[in-house]
């Protein structure tokens, strides 16, 4: 399925019988099915808008500024 995903954005003129038959399906109902099963999205959906959020690359951890009030340590009041 990934080289269908490949197709399917970096092709778009394509049809979703051309990708099926390219990656070894000769029904693109099935195709659409299955790629549908496997990246979580149908075909036409992943061609415009992209992977689903589960496969984009995650976004680097958001960075916190230190607090302005230290922490206390065990027993000192």
């Amino acid at each position: 399925m990934e080289l269908a995903a490949a197709m399917l954005r970096d092709e778009p003129g394509r049809t979703l019988a051309e990708v099926a038959t390219a990656v070894g399906y000769s029904d693109e109902f099935a195709f659409a099915a299955a790629f549908r099963r496997e990246v979580g999205t149908p075909p036409g959906a992943y061609r415009t808008a992209g992977p689903p959020p589960a496969h984009r690359r995650p976004a680097p951890p958001a960075r916190h500024p230190a607090s302005p009030h230290p922490r206390r340590r065990g027993g000192e009041l």
